[in-house]
């Protein structure tokens, strides 16, 4: 029989050990008893030998294996290290030196050159471990460019400057999927889920093919549901928790911390109330404890197909407040609305600039005959809409939330029910004593006191000419 191929081995642990089939100890005395008992016998054959893996798993392993080969170029050893050695103890080789790696945060990248030598072969784990270090919010681990990490807005290479190749992303990928979800991504090139790896915390993941081989990019979820003072958020906002029915809504554009600040107010009726509080999300992010309220969260595409029906089961579900992570299609928004009028709490996110595109938006999403009836129904559901982005700090070491803030009153009820939504700017202008702001004038308080630079400012601003104007 041909000596085993220490590639194979490589990956073959790798597989085992993400999928917690075998432990860390049980790969080492593998390897050892491979290269001194059994150098016939590759490292999966010793561990069916050794019935520390099951003949039928064994299979599973090495099917999953063939696979992730088949779908990269053709190479004579993988491009990234196993996660446990498989040599004996002796000659076990030492963790990557993630110290000795430098940050390069002031380093530009010349995408053009830097194909020039690969990336170091470093574990999932070592990313992940220095994208929480460094304060990221997210990583960009994708073929053909250097491992980035988004940190304070602002992309920079994280590990190394030189590029990934797509043997590295693909293994890289291996590690954050399980088999069925890797399977599921080789079938349609594109997955969302959410990972947990031991010690490291939650992280969202995608994983997509492109021209220059797969991408795998992740978002660091905070460990604790932050409360509204860690996310340098209003104290006002607290207010929109104390209703028993009605609808919230959290817009901004993408990546401006919508689901944190959900998950803080959702957090502080978690606290306070003893309601069933039910999550509609894709996917799960922050996970709740309950403490107080009873909480049940739900994946699309885990545990309902899609939004609409997994909305429609849970105003069955005897809930006293339902969040949906996205209103998606018309039938959410209706059922959603519906929920809102019929004496549930409605907590929502759009992807949506300010507070009158969210309503045009919501009213858009029906043909123009049904049009006044929707008007009609979230002019008497709507509670509040919050719309933010994140602005970086003067110093660069942070982010800083700009909030505009729409409260439904008497005045804002008749101009959504009558179509008027223009004329909505100048009620939050003069309803500030409500409680109103504007996203241009929580911009102007941010520079004011020193926290924002004013070409920030101007760049975040929704009418940079009248906040010229109003600086100068």
């Amino acid at each position: 029989m041909a000596a085993p191929d220490s590639a194979a081995d490589q990956l073959y642990s790798q597989i085992a050990l993400h999928n917690k089939l075998v432990t860390e100890d049980q790969l080492l005395e593998a390897g050892a008893l491979q290269k001194e008992r059994y150098p016939h016998l590759s490292l999966g054959e010793v561990l069916v030998e050794k019935s520390w893996i099951s003949a039928s798993r064994h299979r599973q392993v090495l099917a999953l294996a063939d696979k992730l080969r088949q779908r990269s170029p053709a190479k004579p050893e993988p491009a990234l290290a196993p996660l446990a050695p498989v040599a004996g103890p002796a000659a076990a080789p030492q963790p990557p030196a993630e110290k000795a790696q430098p940050l390069f945060w002031n380093e530009a990248v010349d995408f053009s050159t830097a194909s020039a030598t690969s990336a170091p072969t470093l574990p999932l784990r070592a990313y992940l471990k220095r994208g929480r270090e460094v304060g990221a919010s997210d990583l960009i681990l994708g073929s053909g460019a250097p491992g980035l990490a988004r940190v304070h807005g602002r992309l920079r290479p994280l590990l190394s400057p030189a590029p990934l190749t797509a043997d590295q992303v693909q293994l890289l990928i291996a590690a954050a999927l399980e088999p069925q979800q890797l399977e599921a991504f080789g079938n349609s090139h594109d997955i969302d889920l959410c990972f947990e790896p031991e010690s490291l915390g939650r992280f969202r993941v995608n994983a997509m093919s492109q021209q220059n081989g797969p991408t795998l990019i992740l978002r660091l979820i905070p460990e604790q549901v932050p409360t509204l003072q860690d996310l340098n958020l209003p104290p006002e906002l607290a207010r929109f928790t104390y209703y028993r029915q009605g609808m919230v809504l959290v817009t901004g554009p993408a990546g401006c911390g919508k689901t944190s600040t959900l998950a803080a107010l959702i957090e502080m009726i978690n606290i306070a109330r003893a309601d069933h509080i039910i999550t509609l999300e894709d996917p799960v992010e922050f996970v709740y404890r309950s403490k107080k309220a009873t909480i049940n969260q739900r994946q699309i595409g885990t545990h309902s197909r899609t939004w609409s029906s997994a909305l429609r089961s849970a105003l069955r579900d005897d809930p006293d407040v339902i969040v949906v992570g996205e209103m998606r299609d018309r039938e959410t928004v209706a059922t959603a609305v519906t929920a809102a009028e019929t004496g549930h709490l409605v907590f929502g996110t759009l992807h949506t600039i300010n507070a009158i595109h969210t309503i045009d938006r919501l009213v858009d999403v029906f043909p123009p005959r049904q049009q006044p009836h929707i008007r009609a129904m979230l002019a008497g559901a709507l509670i509040a809409i919050i719309s933010q982005q994140l602005v970086p700090t003067v110093d660069g070491r942070s982010r800083l939330p700009a909030v505009e803030i729409l409260i439904n009153n008497p005045a804002v009820r008749n101009l959504i029910r009558d179509g008027r939504t223009f004329q909505l700017f100048s009620l939050m202008q003069v309803g500030r004593k409500d409680g109103m702001m504007q996203m241009d004038d929580s911009i102007r308080e941010l520079l004011r006191a020193g926290q924002i630079a004013s070409e920030e400012a101007l760049y975040h601003a929704h009418d940079p000419r009248r906040f010229h104007q109003a600086e100068s």
